[in-house]
């Protein structure tokens, strides 16, 4: 029971670390939490957020087609997840109004 109690306690800590760097998110500006500046560009930033929403999207439309074309009816437990995953990546990708150039 004690091993349940660290690991709560470890979650919980996760939750607070969360909550300080949201807030400080609010209050301070994106810059006080993410670093970057014209040294820093957000080339880097954007060039990581499609490399992560395009992992996740092919992943989950690539686990949900290989279920339905294969019939594998035992995994289909796992299409909502992956599809969920799949559209959540496909988001990340959209063009923004503030990407536009605009």
């Amino acid at each position: 029971m004690e091993r349940v109690g660290r690991l709560k306690l470890l979650l919980w800590m996760l939750v607070g670390i969360a909550a300080a760097v949201t807030t400080a998110r609010f209050f301070f500006g994106l810059g006080a939490t993410t670093h970057l500046s014209d040294v820093t560009p957000w080339g880097l930033w954007i060039g990581f957020d499609v490399m992560s929403g395009v992992a996740l999207a092919a992943g989950g439309f690539v686990v949900t087609a290989t279920v339905y074309i294969f019939k594998l009816e035992k995994f289909h437990s796992i299409v909502r997840p992956a599809v969920l995953a799949a559209f959540l990546g496909h988001h990340m990708n959209l063009p923004r109004e503030e990407n536009s150039g605009c």
